[in-house]
């Protein structure tokens, strides 16, 4: 049965890992606990306050895989603010698509937070009138010691100085792949959010001591919220690199996960591929690749093909790969994140559909509901889905609207 505790007992629980840490690497290595995080989280309250940002306001920012994005995104959480995390710039590279993407937004937002280099672009060139705030400016030295005092107080009773969200309030806001000239932006309340950990959390197997390892981005659901937070709300240690270092090199990615004692990773189809042909070419430096301790390394986010996860099993079962640890899963920003994921210790599983052999998504986790709207005879048709993490509303050019139909699924 999912549980859904108030946001309130979240953070203090988090506020209590004073044990657990968040590791980011990148030229080197920052090590935070998450006790730590959330104290520099309530040290950005008082910038917050002081800018007049509103309990319940949607605000932008760009998500960096750093503490800077990371503070202000749990700051902004934890002061009843909505954080909107977008791109940031280095991830879209071509010309113009930085402000293509951000400009849509900030007509209908008053706040941008983000780096001095975008600062200084969308500054110049498309902020009528909005406020861009560097990260930075959101943090004096005098208010960490503030932080900390708030973060002892969430771990000692779990209040605050300020009120704190309800479980019914929103979260943060997802804006979907691909969103621009009528962006769709889904509000995830507290509600949503902590169910759908809580039965991820479950539906992984996490046990004490495991450790979440990625290199996604921090703007898209599958890092954000099934790597990052799934670890952060559950309790166990994560390690991040960012996007980069992986495609430069993949196999410097497993390495990581060796050294870290990682339990637990998601990736796109792709990324298997990538990995792969890193693993299968001449001379390739499989040195300190050992993948013994990763019991689930789940593939989604995109069709999953059943080429990619065999030649993935065959490179990597020499290197430790359990016959179990590499699963498929199915999820989507409108359900918070994760959906379905194969059954603990079963690994994937195919089937044959009309003469083609498809990866199935696994089981449902607990508490949703999956139907499949389909033509009299026929097997395949719409898929619509119900259940406590299901987004019921979602900004679309602007404008906040219910999304789910009269019997409450998402289709």
């Amino acid at each position: 049965m999912t549980t859904v505790v108030s946001p309130a007992h979240a953070w203090q629980r988090i506020a209590a890992c004073t044990d657990r840490t968040l590791t980011i690497v990148d030229d080197d290595a920052q090590v935070i606990t998450y006790h730590d995080l959330i104290a520099q989280a309530a040290a950005r309250v008082p910038a917050l306050r002081e800018l007049g940002v509103a309990q319940g306001e949607p605000v932008l920012l760009t998500a960096h895989t750093s503490t800077d994005f990371l503070s202000v995104y749990f700051g902004l959480m934890l002061y009843g603010a909505v954080p909107v995390p977008l791109p940031p710039k280095q991830a879209l590279k071509g010309a113009g698509q930085f402000l293509g993407r951000l400009g849509p937004l900030l007509k209908h937002h008053h706040r941008l937070v983000c780096t001095p280099e975008e600062h200084d672009e969308v500054r110049t060139d498309a902020s009528a009138g909005r406020q861009i705030i560097p990260f930075a400016s959101l943090a004096q030295a005098s208010d960490l010691k503030a932080g900390y005092a708030a973060a002892q107080q969430l771990h000692a009773d779990g209040t605050t100085d300020w009120p704190l969200p309800a479980v019914d309030d929103d979260a943060y806001v997802q804006y979907t792949s691909g969103s621009t000239a009528a962006p769709r932006g889904v509000v995830i309340t507290y509600r949503n959010l902590l169910s759908n950990l809580d039965a991820t959390g479950r539906s992984l197997g996490f046990r004490p001591g495991d450790v979440m390892a990625s290199w996604l981005p921090l703007h898209h659901d599958m890092g954000l919220i099934c790597s990052l937070a799934a670890a952060v709300f559950n309790g166990i240690d994560a390690v991040f690199t960012i996007p980069r270092r992986f495609l430069h090199d993949p196999l410097g990615f497993l390495r990581m996960t060796t050294q870290t004692g990682a339990t637990h990773s998601f990736m796109p189809n792709f990324a298997l591929e990538w990995l792969t042909n890193a693993c299968n070419k001449p001379r390739a430096d499989l040195h300190g690749i050992d993948l013994r301790e990763l019991r689930r390394l789940l593939i989604g986010s995109e069709p999953v093909s059943a080429d990619s996860m065999r030649r993935f099993t065959t490179a990597f079962t020499g290197l430790g790969l359990g016959p179990t640890a590499l699963c498929s899963g199915y999820g989507l920003a409108e359900a918070t994140c994760e959906v379905t994921a194969s059954a603990l210790d079963s690994g994937f599983r195919t089937e044959i559909f009309q003469d083609t052999e498809v990866v199935t998504c696994g089981r449902a986790l607990d508490g949703y509901e999956i139907r499949i709207d389909a033509p009299p005879g026929e097997q395949a048709g719409h898929v619509k889905l119900r259940g406590p993490g299901i987004s019921s509303r979602a900004y679309i050019d602007g404008t906040k609207l219910d999304v789910l139909d009269e019997e409450g699924f998402c289709d």
